[in-house]
């Protein structure tokens, strides 16, 4: 057992050396159980394949792009779908500065149309 937890390992328990059960950590099971809820969640799933549509045309946002975003919702301003358009634009092949300018105007915008 303590090998199991240790190690991050699946143990094989036999009986009469026919084997019986395996052993893993208890962290691997819930690990284990939520990855089969995610897969089993339809929409999730829908999410996961459009996550690697968008990575495959080059849509996405950067880190410090995201940081911005999540400021801006922290300060009550959410963009909504707005943010595709960021990652639209990093898929066009346009500067990041551009991306960034246009990510500050738009929280700039929904900060006025929220006043």
């Amino acid at each position: 057992m303590d090998q199991a937890i240790a190690t991050h390992q699946r143990v094989l328990v036999t009986r009469n050396g026919v084997p019986a059960i395996w052993m893993i950590a208890d962290d691997d099971f819930e690990s284990i159980m939520e990855t089969l809820d995610v897969l089993a969640d339809t929409e999730a799933m829908r999410d996961v394949a459009q996550s690697r549509a968008d990575s495959e045309e080059g849509r996405y946002l950067t880190a410090a792009e995201m940081e911005k975003i999540l400021a801006a919702r922290a300060r009550g301003i959410d963009l909504g779908d707005d943010a595709d358009i960021v990652a639209e634009m990093h898929a066009r092949g346009l500067p990041g500065a551009v991306c960034m300018a246009t990510l500050d105007a738009l929280i700039s915008t929904r900060r006025q149309q929220e006043r």
